[in-house]
């Protein structure tokens, strides 16, 4: 179970720092490797292809779960972030090249993108529906507010 939101610019500025304007920066939302030389190969990947696209990586990091609020087992997801001008094409174009590289190439095994988007981040994980909410803790902070995107 999964859920998909808007990004929310207060919220990720808050994160990285920066002035985000909606619409003007993306997120790529990614299950990474547990094993230390396929994760950093991994983050470099995405990193590397969505500088390709013309975006800049502005940050990096585990998305905050809660495991109090579910049922043993499940999994956690890593969020690299990053800030740019470019369109919802290049972004898209980014997630293409890092799927074709991530599931061609064992050095990547175990790296599942689940979204690279500038509208929208893609939360997932072996959930039950009433417990994504309250497992990723990014959905209940403060600065995260949910907004509708105009189709463009």
């Amino acid at each position: 179970m999964g859920v998909g939101v808007d990004h929310s610019a207060e919220f990720f500025g808050a994160l990285t720092g920066e002035e985000l304007r909606a619409g003007h920066f993306g997120v790529a939302n990614c299950f990474v490797p547990k094993e230390t030389s396929r994760r950093v190969a991994s983050v470099a990947l995405v990193g590397h292809s969505i500088a390709e696209q013309g975006f800049e990586l502005l940050l990096v990091r585990d998305v905050p779960v809660d495991h109090n609020v579910t049922r043993p087992p499940s999994g956690r997801t890593n969020s690299p972030s990053h800030s740019g001008c470019s369109a919802p094409t290049a972004a898209h174009r980014a997630l293409l090249v890092i799927e074709a590289v991530a599931y061609a190439d064992d050095t990547h095994a175990g790296l599942y993108p689940l979204s690279l988007s500038a509208r929208k981040q893609v939360l997932k994980g072996r959930l039950n529906s009433g417990e994504v909410i309250g497992y990723f803790k990014d959905l209940n902070g403060p600065r995260h507010s949910v907004r509708s995107l105009p189709d463009a």
